[in-house]
């Protein structure tokens, strides 16, 4: 992105705002995304070093979890469409289950004997 701005010029930039501080602003970004996320994971394990057997099995079934999750969320949602609620109750009530379902589907894909070695 950078040799396309400094070689078409400031007023020709291929994208429209796409000139040094618009890029300066996303890499800034992007650092201080990735330095947030990484500061919070030390955080976290300072603060609890040790952690439950719930909490390593859900780290077990995390990337399981990662791979099935739009299904799972597809599947709670198709089944409370036909419900009459507004969105914003049905999201209140897809997000806490659809973790849960997601989770508890993952976890259940490494007990399988085939699957639990690519996962």
């Amino acid at each position: 992105m950078v040799s396309l701005v400094l070689a078409r010029g400031a007023g020709q930039a291929l994208v429209m705002g796409a000139d040094l501080p618009a890029m300066a602003s996303a890499l800034l970004d992007g650092v201080i995304a990735v330095s947030g996320t990484l500061w919070f994971i030390a955080w976290l394990r300072r603060r609890w070093p040790t952690h439950s057997p719930l909490v390593g099995k859900a780290a077990r079934a995390s990337y399981a979890t990662y791979v099935i999750h739009p299904l799972v969320l597809t599947a709670v949602m198709v089944a409370l469409a036909a419900a009459p609620l507004a969105p914003e109750i049905k999201f209140v009530l897809v997000a806490p289950a659809g973790v849960a379902a997601c989770f508890t589907a993952g976890y259940a894909l490494t007990r399988v004997p085939g699957i639990s070695k690519v996962l």
